[in-house]
């Protein structure tokens, strides 16, 4: 069952700017990734902390997600799938 207490609180949210299908959203326990405009989001881990993920940004450059979290600051430069922390 699902409680109105685990559903988590949303701080940011991220469009890619080359593909606006792919949407990064942080939240009150983790960021989480639709390639599909929104829809099936997948949480992402790999080298995410349980944390409050209060902003994210996406370079319109190089690629690269930046995310500002409870616990620090956190970069993946192959779209979400590892993260290392970078303060």
């Amino acid at each position: 069952n699902l409680s109105i207490t685990s559903v988590p609180v949303v701080y940011a949210i991220a469009i890619d700017p080359s593909n606006s299908q792919v949407i990064y959203v942080g939240t009150s326990n983790r960021i989480y990734k639709s390639t599909v405009g929104g829809g099936n989001l997948t949480a992402l881990s790999n080298g995410l902390p349980f944390s409050t993920f209060w902003d994210l940004l996406i370079d319109p450059t190089g690629g690269a997600i930046y995310a500002a979290a409870q616990s620090g600051l956190y970069k993946s430069a192959d779209s979400g799938a590892n993260w290392t922390q970078i303060n």
